[in-house]
């Protein structure tokens, strides 16, 4: 009967993520709007216990597309699992606040929730994979991480600065040198990410790589590897 019921919540969360709610509420009775959608994601053990612990008490939840999802007001953490939630909606928002709440939580560390609106607030940095994130930003700035650790230069300070500034002039009076010597310096960097520093494309990809690498470094996950 268990299994059976897991089920069918598991049908009324992928009618109301096709977007028939009005059938989803006949097949099964769902919570007053409006409510907010609570995705949860992790290793299959922890989601086995997080779903057993929610049904215990009395919450809306299925395992639905590899994740744990419930429908309510519920709005704890589970633990070891990320945990996004969605902003309020009503049932024929459903499937945009999945799709919120999924985002969220792929920007949870394991354990916390993380509401969607903040991870907005956050900007582009926080719509991103973490994870897949950190991983292109080594890949693009690893070797001029490299090159600045064995003592030749302070590419990253320099690339910071140029970025932050938009000029020549400007990012070399801040960082103290001559807007030649920064010249070399962006042009190093250039050739050791065969990357076109004069295309706006690439310019934001530094950015972004830029500020990934410093959140890793000064946030929960500190990477003293790649610290900028």
């Amino acid at each position: 009967l268990d299994i059976a019921r897991r089920r069918l919540r598991g049908a009324v969360l992928r009618l109301l993520s096709a977007g028939h709610h009005e059938l989803a509420a006949e097949v099964s009775p769902l919570p007053d709007e409006p409510v907010e959608v609570h995705v949860f994601t992790g290793p299959v053990e922890h989601r086995a216990r997080g779903l057993e612990l929610l049904e215990n008490r009395g919450v809306f939840c299925a395992d639905f597309d590899g994740h744990l999802v419930t429908v309510g007001p519920w709005a704890e953490a589970v633990a070891g699992l990320r945990g996004g939630v969605s902003e309020p909606v009503g049932y024929a928002d459903f499937g945009r606040a999945h799709r919120h709440a999924v985002r969220a939580a792929e920007s949870a560390h394991p354990g916390e929730l993380v509401r969607f609106g903040d991870v907005a607030g956050a900007g582009m940095l926080g719509l991103l994979h973490v994870e897949d994130a950190l991983a292109y930003a080594r890949s693009l700035l690893g070797p001029v991480v490299e090159h600045d650790r064995n003592g030749r230069g302070d590419l990253i300070v320099s690339l910071t600065e140029w970025l932050r500034h938009g000029q020549w002039d400007p990012a070399a009076a801040r960082l103290g040198v001559h807007r030649h010597t920064l010249r070399n310096r962006i042009a190093k960097i250039a050739e050791l990410t065969g990357r076109d520093v004069d295309s706006p494309g690439a310019r934001a990809e530094f950015w972004f790589a830029l500020q990934l690498l410093d959140q890793a470094a000064n946030g929960p996950g500190d990477l003293p590897e790649t610290r900028v």
